[in-house]
Order: C-alpha cells, then sequence, then structure tokens
C-alpha cells in the first residue's frame, strides 16, 4: 500500500539511506555531493526536517512502511522573491520508477505549497539529460523558462539544467 506524507524526525535515518542512494546513483541529478551528505549525517537530516515548517518540508512515499521516493520544497526568504518557492531532491527508488510514484510526490508536494499566501510560482530543475524527469514536470503543467549552462559539475564534466516554472495563479 503506498501513502505519501510528510516526513517526520522519526524518518530521519531511512531518509538519509535513500537520499544517499540518490546522490551516488545519479550525481547528475542533484546539486548536493555525496561527501556534503555524508558530512551532514542522520543527526544534521533529522534537525533539518525538526525545523521543518509549511514552508520547508519533505515528503515521502512509502510502501509498504518503506521509504522509496522523496521530494522536498522550500519557500524563499527575502521578501521581493517569497512569491517564489522551489521543488528540489525528487527521487524514486529504481526498483519503484515507472509506476506515477514521482508524479504523485510532486501533485503532494504542490497541494501542500498551494495554500501558502502570496505563493505565485513554484520552480524545479532537472539536468537537460534526465528526459522522464523534465517530461513528467511538463506534464504537470510546468514549462521551460531557460536552461542554465553548466549548472552542475560532476566528475570533471559540465551539465546544463533547465529550470522550470509552474505558474499558480494560472
Amino acid at each position: 500500500m503506498l501513502i505519501i506524507r510528510r516526513l517526520m524526525k522519526g524518518d530521519a535515518p531511512t531518509f538519509w539511506h535513500l537520499r544517499k542512494l540518490a546522490l551516488e546513483s545519479e550525481p547528475i541529478g542533484f546539486a548536493e555531493s555525496t561527501a556534503e551528505h555524508e558530512a551532514l549525517g542522520v543527526a544534521g537530516t533529522e534537525a533539518r526536517i525538526e525545523a521543518g515548517n509549511d514552508e520547508n518540508f519533505v515528503m515521502g512515499a512509502f510502501d509498504t512502511g518503506v521509504l522509496i521516493g522523496t521530494a522536498g520544497f522550500y519557500r524563499e526568504k527575502q521578501l521581493k522573491r517569497r512569491q517564489i518557492g522551489w521543488i528540489w531532491g525528487v527521487f524514486v527508488h529504481p526498483s519503484h520508477r515507472g509506476k506515477g510514484i514521482g508524479r504523485g510526490l510532486i501533485l503532494s508536494v504542490i497541494e501542500q505549497a498551494r495554500p501558502l499566501e502570496g505563493l505565485a510560482y513554484i520552480h524545479i530543475t532537472a539536468a537537460v539529460t534526465q528526459g522522464a524527469a523534465r517530461g513528467m514536470y511538463k506534464n504537470l503543467g510546468f514549462r521551460s523558462i531557460g536552461i542554465v549552462p553548466g549548472a552542475l559539475h560532476v566528475n570533471g564534466q559540465y551539465f546544463d539544467e533547465e529550470m522550470m516554472s509552474l505558474n499558480l495563479r494560472a
């Protein structure tokens, strides 16, 4: 049985391990490096989850109680940028892909974020090599707003990212 809910403090160890798998298996898909993640540790991950609120949270997809996917959200803090939120860290365990779980996670983030007063746009990025992710985001109503050249530097190579935006006012 699949359940999508916000991560809680007690989910930190499994989230930390799933995130490590994501960073190791798909380094081009994330800005954070494995080394940075390892330095944060489970305790740091727990502290971040515990500090979460309506403007900064992580959703998790659980299959029979096992965390198999995540998607995070944060809202810009500067007054002139408060209309913008960001989805980050979208990952579904390879054994569970192709079942609509990523779509469900993104929709749950949007549902949680939409009621935030003054939030007008949600942005997301994906490496241009991530065709499936980019296609899913477009199917969910995100539109391309540009390519960021060399946004990621991984193993001596530069990778471009596509920035996409969902207009919540439309």
